[in-house]
């Protein structure tokens, strides 16, 4: 479980990351995990899915399964990319 803090430091983080990408551009949540904690990254998969899934249904970003967008609040299951949410759409 995150602390207040900890859970606003990695949606920075992820929102950072995303950010720099571009909307055209998506990242593995490993890679959030690794960026935001590098020693713990495999512990924090969870807390980083969570996060991600706030943050789409909040219209940040999106998550995508197979290149098509899961929409904000629907469960998925197995792999998923995370990209900053696009402007137009």
């Amino acid at each position: 479980m995150l602390t207040q803090d900890d859970h606003l430091a990695l949606a920075q983080c992820m929102l950072n990351l995303l950010a720099q990408r571009g909307a055209n551009l998506t990242a593995c949540p490993s890679e959030i995990a690794r960026c935001w904690s590098p020693d713990t990254w495999r512990l924090q998969m969870e807390n980083v899915r969570l996060v991600a899934a706030e943050l789409s249904q909040n219209g940040q970003i999106d998550i995508l399964q197979k290149g098509l967008v899961v929409m904000p609040g629907q469960p998925w299951t197995g792999p998923i990319r995370l990209r900053i949410r696009r402007q137009d759409g």
